[in-house]
């Protein structure tokens, strides 16, 4: 067991670092941003941060239980694309993921990034869910499991871009973001596979800003180096877990207020 627990934490971390020197290489330069382009900004960084349990809706055990595992991915960049004009295909990002299953269908979620620095980058992001099992709750009255969750998740981050136009600069670009959201999901476990769907809502607050002379905001929009946006949305997912013994593999596919991602974890539950 702790040798398993080893693996998987030192696999973890290995993701994490690996996931920090690719996002290290698409960080772009924002310069001159309007309202709708600042919006993109930070819906899209906003989704690809939040906290994703990657699971079905059914126990990790009869009564008690524990998920270990890390999960990785990628969000699609279109929409910064689409209104800034700068090539931004895919943005990366990676958890920890760490599950303790309660009596009755309930559930603590958590998934976490430790603070990192790199290359003039820095990180670090926090979240989790309370979920509750309806079928187990209410003695497995349902021919499938349906699970209702409530999450929270936040992130910040910060990074060193350099412009040449008008002039050359470089300044320290922050970024920070808060999710709130729901969702309702549906697996069926068949031996070794159990498929899952789900359907929700997220709600999401962000702040960007840079510290230095670059001319991050246009004028129109504001004078400070600060501006605060917020997005809401569907959030709608689906997904296949393959389980054999205490390992599980899950691949999934989600669609956060518009904004696409493909994500995949290996864990143990026991």
């Amino acid at each position: 067991m702790t040798k398993r627990f080893n693996l998987t934490l030192g696999f973890a971390l290995f993701s994490v670092f690996l996931q920090s020197k690719a996002f290290a290489g698409v960080t772009p330069n924002f310069t001159n941003l309007d309202a709708a382009q600042t919006s993109a900004v930070l819906k899209t960084f906003g989704a690809n941060f939040t906290f994703r349990p990657m699971d079905t809706a059914s126990n990790y055990g009869k009564n008690f239980g524990v998920s270990v595992g890390i999960g990785g991915g990628v969000t699609s960049g279109t929409a910064i694309t689409e209104a800034t004009g700068l090539p931004v295909s895919q943005i990366p990002h990676a958890n920890i993921i760490l599950g303790l299953q309660l009596p009755r269908g309930f559930a603590v979620e958590v998934g976490f990034l430790p603070n990192l620095s790199l290359s003039g980058l820095s990180f670090n992001s926090w979240g989790g869910d309370l979920k509750w099992n309806v079928g187990a709750g209410l003695g497995k009255l349902l021919p499938l499991d349906v699970a209702a969750r409530v999450m929270y998740s936040t992130t910040s981050m910060s990074y060193t871009q350099t412009v040449t136009t008008p002039a050359p600069a470089t300044d320290t670009l922050s970024l920070s973001t808060h999710s709130f959201g729901f969702n309702v999901s549906a697996s069926k476990s068949l031996v070794i596979l159990e498929p899952f769907v789900g359907l929700g809502w997220m709600s999401q607050s962000g702040t960007l800003s840079n510290s230095g002379n670059i001319p991050l905001f246009n004028t129109s929009l504001t004078n400070a180096n600060t501006y605060n946006a917020s997005n809401s949305g569907l959030w709608a997912f689906g997904g296949l877990q393959f389980k054999l013994l205490i390992l599980n593999i899950t691949a999934e596919y989600d669609s956060m207020m518009g904004i696409s991602s493909q994500s995949i974890k290996v864990g143990f539950k026991i």
